[in-house]
């Protein structure tokens, strides 16, 4: 079977599609067109930064990818493969400009990624195109990804500064995700390319930790801003957190878009209790906890991931655009979050042996495109080669337990209708059954090799995060469970419009069947509220003391002057938090890590003041000039008694009462 069969495109779609453009007209203009447009690539990029606008370049960017993609037949499927291409080819070609001399700079970057597109339609021939088509499927799409917008921005519209990075500032990980992100915008690309600058101002245990998403944030921030000057840290901090809530919901379209994917083009109102049942549950269900928990680093692997199983179940009609899309995905997967390419890299080798026909007519193709995605893929495992993954799968970590129950009952409803499929000899089903499968013996895997060696189940939980969207997006195989109930026959119409009498009780079965999953996952009745409603409600903000001590500090001395500013004021997480964030927002995280790494209160509980005052000195012997902060008499007293017994100008008191 081809790709192209694997489409199954209707008689009326085919007619409807783009035809190729022939010599002639792709050429219309000659190269002085070629030039004009390559001219107008930089143009553009120098007009908007200029006026400071160069947020504008980044949905002319979509439009412009969207209109040279061919795959999908609605203007939705070509915005979503736009934005999946765009992305993952910015975070591969993060490698080159993290090189270059001019870094992460909006001018070079755009000016780059325009002549890029500008080759690329010169190369295939294709004019810009967009389809006008709008269906059932597009409506239900947005409205579910509005809804999960909605429960992500909610609690953020309402918070100052403070009581927003009160959400996330409990989440030690959190404090390193900012970091990344803030470093670099400093060097200028991955900090493994850049390991001097970034061990300046970084810890030396993220040099080659997966940075995809902090990259993609900080090159966002860049555009934001128009420049790559960091600014008050107030305000890159600020922006940081809406960045990942856009991922989050950005993720989130991935996934009820490949469920629409997966469901296939003549699914129509059948597949409606499908994205009621991805909407719930990326709204209200367990995989809200991946962005309240500050999982920063899994967002883009896992929109990588939801488009990989949709685009590999149900291939792109062009066969060399499929072939790239999975390649740039799978080098995403790896450089975003590396745990889940054993399932990624499974799946993709299955779809290369089933559609092997159509892959072996365009295998050199396919041979250049496979040997750059695994060059790329590489990067961060060979990177990280010296962390034996047998020793760091049984670490713990701050992690939020994740129903499985939940999780199995909707593989079991994927691998339903994968089976349902494949009993119809259909390519697809096999590959849908073959991921579900897979996808649990990966699960198993990782539990049962924790539970043997009597490890942590923190990467356990993590392997069900990619459970979670894989399982989802299979889901959408289910509408051929519901064709013989809700619409018998095997005509494909509707019963709604074949038999009139039993319309109004048909839509009600439906609108019950796509409503069930918002009162299973977020219903009032539970006996607690679901993940969702907690955070909607704010249980997931923290006391904010530390993030508004932290604030207090930045503003009251937003320049370090290369001193580590510790925090000796409050309750023992008042005091590691303030410090660490403080280090983060004035670039002093070496230092503000290496003093908090003694006073972790999951590990020694409440710290006494005189060993925390011992490492304070130590800390300054060292030869880190300290800023300490305290608002207890006694403690100020002590204070001012460690500054005097060392070199003067190590250790600068300073009084939290007196700072606004």
């Amino acid at each position: 079977m081809s790709l192209s069969q694997a489409a199954e495109p209707t008689a009326k779609e085919a007619v409807e599609a783009p035809t190729p453009q022939s010599g002639a007209s792709r050429l219309r203009g000659g190269p002085t067109a070629l030039v004009a447009a390559l001219l107008a690539a930089w143009l553009l990029p120098l007009v908007t930064h200029a006026l400071r606008v160069d947020w504008v370049l980044l949905p002319v960017a979509v439009l412009a990818t969207a209109g040279l993609v061919r795959g999908g037949r609605t203007l939705l499927d070509r915005l979503v493969l736009a934005l999946g291409f765009l992305y993952s080819a910015l975070i591969v070609a993060g490698l080159l400009f993290s090189a270059w001399p001019w870094g992460l700079q909006p001018v070079a970057v755009a000016g780059f990624g325009f002549t890029a597109l500008v080759v690329t339609y010169a190369v295939t021939g294709r004019r810009p195109t967009l389809p006008r088509r709008f269906d059932l499927g597009d409506a239900a799409v947005l409205t579910g990804t509005a809804v999960v917008a909605a429960v992500t921005l909610a609690p953020l519209l309402h918070r100052d500064l403070a009581r927003r990075l009160g959400m996330f500032i409990h989440v030690v990980d959190f404090s390193r995700h900012l970091m990344m992100y803030d470093v670099i915008r400093l060097t200028g690309g991955y900090m493994f390319l850049h390991p001097k600058a970034a061990l300046a101002v970084g810890g030396d245990g993220f040099l080659t930790y997966p940075q995809a998403a902090h990259f993609l944030a900080a090159v966002t921030e860049n555009f934001l801003v128009s420049g790559t000057a960091t600014g008050p840290a107030t305000r890159w901090a600020a922006d940081f957190v809406w960045l990942v809530a856009a991922t989050y919901i950005g993720m989130a379209l991935a996934v009820l878009w490949a469920v629409r994917h997966v469901a296939g083009r003549t699914a129509g109102w059948l597949a409606l209790p499908l994205y009621g049942l991805g909407t719930a549950y990326f709204a209200f269900g367990d995989p809200i906890t991946i962005f309240d928990r500050g999982y920063v680093q899994e967002l883009p692997a896992l929109a990588a991931i939801a488009l990989l199983v949709a685009v590999l179940r149900r291939p792109l009609g062009p066969p060399r655009e499929q072939v790239v899309l999975v390649g740039l995905l799978l080098a995403v997967v790896s450089m975003a979050y590396y745990l889940f390419l054993p399932v990624a890299a499974a799946l993709t080798v299955a779809w290369l042996i089933v559609y092997r026909r159509t892959v072996l007519r365009i295998w050199r193709f396919t041979l250049v495109v496979a040997v750059l995605s695994l060059a790329a893929a590489a990067v961060i495992p060979i990177g990280n080669r010296a962390a034996s993954p047998g020793v760091v799968l049984l670490q713990g970590g701050q992690v939020t337990p994740v129903d499985r129950g939940v999780v199995a009952a909707i593989a079991l409803v994927a691998l339903a209708g994968s089976l349902v499929l494949a009993a119809r000899r259909s390519a697809a089903g096999r590959l849908g059954v073959v991921a579900v499968v897979v996808q649990a013996g990966f699960v198993v895997a990782v539990y049962t090799y924790q539970h043997l060696h009597r490890g942590h189940d923190y990467f356990g939980i993590k392997s069900l995060h990619e459970a979670m969207v894989v399982v989802t997006v299979l889901a959408g195989t289910a509408v051929h469970l519901l064709r013989p109930v809700l619409a018998p026959g095997g005509t494909g119409r509707p019963l709604l419009t074949r038999r009139p009498l039993v319309a109004a009780p048909l839509a009600l079965s439906v609108l019950a069947l796509t409503a069930a999953p918002l009162l299973a996952f977020g219903g009032e009745y539970r006996t607690s509220p679901g993940p969702g409603w907690w955070y909607l409600r704010g249980h997931t903000e923290q006391e904010s003391k530390a993030a508004r001590t932290t604030l207090a500090l930045y503003r009251a001395y937003p320049a370090s002057d290369g001193r580590t500013t510790v925090v000796l004021a409050g309750s023992e997480w008042q005091r590691y938090l303030a410090t660490l964030y403080m280090g983060v927002l004035t670039h002093q995280y070496p230092g503000s890590a290496k003093f908090t790494d003694g006073i972790l209160p999951w590990v020694h509980g409440p710290h006494r003041v005189p060993e925390v005052e011992q490492r304070l000195a130590e800390t300054a012997r060292d030869g880190t000039p300290v800023r300490a902060v305290a608002s207890d008499p006694a403690i100020l007293d002590d204070l001012h008694r460690i500054a005097a017994s060392l070199p003067a100008g190590r250790v600068e008191v300073v009084d939290l009462r007196g700072v606004g």
